[in-house]
């Protein structure tokens, strides 16, 4: 039978664990507070994210096309030609009407071109207008295509009469989502507690000083001799486990180093 380690070894072990677990527990009510303060991080930013994609998508569909014909483009509040921008308000117009045949013109809002025609063969022209306040826009279109045109144009008629309201409550909408997205970015209360709650936790470390005082009791309370020889004793076991775990990292080397020796040849 191996020798038996005096009692003394018993109570400094003990103690040696009480203090090696209140640094455990310590290490993991830190972690457990970092997460915390990553976890809360984490929500704000996805509500600010999803604050800005509201915002964005209001923005966005605010923007879209609605429809177009030709090179005419028409959006919730505005007309686009071909670079050129008429406002819609209720006061816009529009006009559809048979062009002669003798003298066609076609017009945009940025200049008009006359167009002589001598066959008399060439299939009857619609003139399609549009007047806003101080612009317009005009050109000319084949007759079959007065169904598509007119459709086009109430649409124009429509958007027109609505466009005031339309774009009063795209503003009331971005003033609404950008207070959201304000409000979720300075809603750093949970992030802020937690980072507190850290930093209180880093602070408490009484149970650290109270197991550390212990072993210092106990040890103070040993021979000295013998303190020195278990002191000695766990110095020893450490440098052993070191060299097994060095000793079985060399095993496993050599192994891989044989299995592709093998391999290769």
């Amino acid at each position: 039978m191996g020798r038996k380690d005096p009692a003394e070894y018993a109570r400094l072990n003990d103690a040696q664990k009480a203090l090696d677990n209140a640094k455990a527990n310590y290490a993991s009510r830190i972690k457990t507070a970092e997460k915390a303060v990553k976890s809360t991080q984490k929500v704000h930013d996805k509500a600010v994210d999803n604050a800005q994609k509201k915002l964005a998508a209001e923005k966005n569909h605010f923007a879209e096309e609605i429809a177009d014909f030709d090179s005419i483009v028409l959006y919730c509040d505005h007309l686009n030609y071909q670079g050129y921008t008429l406002p819609l308000d209720p006061s816009v117009t529009v006009d559809l009407t048979e062009q002669a045949q003798e003298n066609q013109t076609i017009s945009s809002a940025e200049n008009t071109e006359d167009v002589d025609n001598d066959e008399t063969d060439e299939p009857s022209l619609l003139n399609l207008s549009i007047y806003g306040v101080g612009s317009r826009i005009c050109l000319t279109i084949t007759a079959d295509r007065y169904k598509e045109a007119e459709s086009f144009l109430q649409k124009v008629l429509d958007y027109s009469e609505a466009a005031p309201e339309t774009v009063a409550q795209h503003q009331r909408n971005l003033d609404i989502l950008q207070c959201a997205l304000q409000e979720a970015i300075d809603n750093t209360h949970d992030i802020d507690h937690a980072k507190e709650y850290l930093t209180s936790v880093k602070k408490d470390t009484s149970s650290i000083q109270i197991a550390q005082a212990h072993l210092q009791d106990v040890r103070n309370q040993t021979p000295h001799q013998l303190v020195k020889a278990y002191d000695s004793k766990k110095i020893r076991k450490k440098i052993l486990t070191w060299l097994i775990f060095i000793v079985i990292i060399a095993v496993i080397i050599a192994a891989l180093i044989l299995w592709i020796t093998r391999a290769l040849r």
